[in-house]
């Protein structure tokens, strides 16, 4: 009685959006707030910066500057090696490292900045608990289009999808992205949910109890699965 365990593109796990969660690990409790003069008039305001679409940008207005503040929170077993994806004012995307002490911090925070005075320029930068620093630079025009995150996370040692056994217990972390494709009857045994991510049942599961699921835990039950409890 098998669960074979499969992580998502061998664990690279990317997020669109800082405050919608990632099938692969990727939170939801991440944030975005907005200052300076954005060039809403025409169709150019700071949402479109991170509207998840990469053709729209937003800028500063003319003759003013504007910022987008970024906050991720990072996702567990999430490594330094993590990459911040820009697309940047010349229309070019590129997957940038993040500084150490930047990365160091409870949560990763940068920031985009858009110049429209006459200097035409963007920064994407990064903050390390006492200043910013900058991670690139586009000297052709203050536009920004979209970032995103791609998280490294290292797969764990400790596997958690195979079967306990009869009269067993068992505790399933999401994270290890596990999928049923044997029969499993865990008896007297109950089933409990830790981490975040999704769990695939294929094949019968037999639990005597199963406890409930928070947010960003999910369960996808497909053609073959039957759980039974109690």
């Amino acid at each position: 009685m098998l669960i074979l365990c499969s992580f998502v593109s061998a664990d690279w796990c990317y997020q669109e959006t800082a405050n919608e969660s990632s099938i692969c690990g990727g939170l939801s409790t991440g944030t975005y707030s907005c200052s300076g003069t954005w060039d809403d008039g025409n169709n150019k305001g700071c949402n479109l910066s991170y509207d998840g679409n990469w053709s729209s940008l937003g800028m500063a207005s003319s003759g003013n500057e504007a910022y987008l503040y970024i906050n991720y929170s990072k996702p567990a077993n999430a490594t330094n090696s993590s990459l911040w994806q820009i697309k940047e004012g010349d229309g070019g995307v590129s997957n940038n490292s993040i500084f150490s002490d930047c990365w160091n911090l409870t949560s990763l925070q940068f920031r985009l900045y858009s110049d429209n005075t006459g200097v035409d320029v963007n920064d994407f930068d990064c903050y390390n608990g006492s200043h910013w620093r900058n991670i690139a630079r586009d000297l052709s025009n203050p536009q920004l289009y979209e970032e995103a995150m791609w998280w490294n996370i290292t797969t764990s040692t400790s596997n958690t999808c195979t079967c306990a056994g009869l009269n067993t217990n068992w505790e399933i972390d999401l994270s290890n992205s596990c999928n049923l494709t044997s029969s499993c009857d865990l008896g007297t045994g109950e089933l409990t949910f830790t981490g975040i991510g999704t769990f695939r049942c294929n094949e019968t599961l037999e639990v005597a109890d199963m406890g409930s699921l928070a947010v960003d835990q999910h369960i996808i039950v497909q053609d073959n699965c039957r759980i039974i409890i109690g």
